[in-house]
């Protein structure tokens, strides 16, 4: 059997929601790095981007770099599944505060490049990790009849599990299929989920500045889809962005998801910026607001905008804290004005 025979064999004992996760090979990172990559055409080992220095936002920990052997930094990376014990610790903004009693990782809008199983596995020098690389491990084995024999039954596993009698579900979680040359995107990708509709938006705007040759090519790969279990919704994020009667308004994820540990008041900086575009596009003029906000409970957010008439567009960008969680083109419509 090749390599997606030995996953299609596998897929059915999965739970339902989970059956799909198979189908691809997954590289998580946050949404400025898919720019980057998308342009790059690559997806590339830490130790590449480090030194071309083209990471956009590094979203892993420090405490887990330091402690990862040397040599696993030359390999680009992808995961056999979403929903991973480091995509939970990285996942979404946290303030400062927040992010010190964790590990200290911050991927503050969080996308998911989706690989083809069998384009990957054709390339070149490719090989697989049970458990995966991250701090001392090296267990690289390559190969259909060593992939045949991966516990796959631990490296799917959703779902709670006794931390005392499965201590390992954890690693075997973080199985992850390497390549020391990375990964060619255009031959391999399959599609680009997003956590939010206003986070899908973002990369479509950042791609457009980028090219708009790969903004056209990519753009209906570049999907929302909720009902797609893949990501943790931890961390505080922007769901959606709309303008109704002269009021920029914005949907934030529900608080009860977010990584706490047990705070009830952190505060953080939001700033919006927007910037009213005339019809030929030139900048009439420039607002900015901000504002502390409560961590821990706000869901909302809102900000007046002052002569709309006069504009066809605004572009809108919103920092939490130093961290980008937003920006976007939005064209005023008769709808949104009236």
């Amino acid at each position: 059997m090749d390599y997606k025979d030995i996953l299609d064999e596998f897929r059915m004992s999965l739970p339902k929601e989970c059956q799909w996760w198979p189908n691809f090979f997954y590289h998580f990172t946050d949404v400025h790095n898919a720019a980057s990559i998308i342009e790059s055409g690559w997806i590339y080992s830490r130790a590449r981007v480090d030194e071309e220095n083209i990471m956009v936002n590094d979203n892993a920990s420090r405490v887990v770099i330091e402690t990862t052997h040397s040599d696993n930094t030359m390999y680009g990376r992808l995961y056999f599944r979403p929903m991973t014990p480091t995509q939970y610790h990285n996942e979404g903004f946290k303030p400062e505060g927040v992010r010190k009693q964790d590990i200290n990782a911050s991927c503050p809008m969080p996308i998911f490049f989706l690989l083809s199983v069998e384009k990957t596995m054709e390339i070149t020098d490719v090989k697989f990790a049970e458990r995966g690389i991250s701090g001392e491990r090296q267990n690289i084995k390559e190969g259909e009849t060593e992939f045949a024999k991966l516990n796959f039954h631990k490296i799917y596993h959703d779902g709670p599990y006794n931390a005392q009698t499965e201590w390992d579900i954890k690693e075997y979680r973080q199985s992850e299929v390497i390549c020391k040359n990375g990964f060619p995107v255009p031959q391999t990708i399959r599609g680009i989920v997003c956590r939010s509709n206003a986070e899908r938006e973002t990369l479509l705007y950042l791609l457009k500045k980028y090219s708009l040759r790969l903004y056209e090519t990519y753009k209906k790969m570049i999907i929302y889809k909720p009902s797609h279990r893949m990501f943790y919704n931890n961390g505080i994020f922007i769901k959606e962005v709309s303008i109704v009667d002269g009021l920029i308004s914005m949907e934030l994820n529900s608080a009860h998801l977010r990584f706490k540990n047990n705070n009830t008041e952190v505060l953080f900086e939001v700033k919006m910026e927007v910037t009213y575009l005339g019809e030929n596009n030139q900048r009439l003029y420039f607002a900015m607001g901000n504002a502390k906000m409560n961590y821990c409970v706000v869901e909302n957010m809102a900000m007046r905008l002052e002569d709309i008439l006069e504009c066809t567009k605004v572009l809108v960008k919103v920092m939490f804290d130093e961290a980008v969680m937003y920006e976007n083109e939005i064209v005023i419509s008769d709808d949104i004005m009236w």
